[in-house]
């Protein structure tokens, strides 16, 4: 289904609420229930609602989430070097040898 589609690729609200107005206008047009209420829906979790796909809803934002986290943890090695302060230092440059004599 499209809106499953939209939800995996984290799509815009706003452009798959168009996309959804274009196949509803084709099929059954909008002036019914269903596309007023497509009309009004303020979030992708409400149009998930809708047309019955909010467990997909969910387990993508829950992905989403843990893959945030993932990102902010700290990674182990970086934790088990200790001292490291993250900066690093210019390579010493002899006194016979010029930054340019590399």
């Amino acid at each position: 289904m499209l809106l499953k589609k939209c939800i995996e690729w984290d799509n815009p609200l706003k452009l798959t609420k168009y996309m959804l107005r274009e196949v509803l206008i084709q099929s059954t047009g909008l002036e019914n229930a269903e596309g007023r209420a497509l009309h009004a829906a303020p979030d992708m979790a409400t149009l998930a609602d809708m047309f019955g796909v909010s467990a997909e809803h969910a387990e993508f934002k829950e992905r989403h989430r843990q893959a945030l986290l993932k990102r902010a943890a700290p990674a182990p090695a970086d934790e088990a070097e200790g001292e490291d302060d993250g900066k690093r230092s210019a390579p010493a440059v002899s006194e016979e040898e010029g930054p340019g004599d590399r």
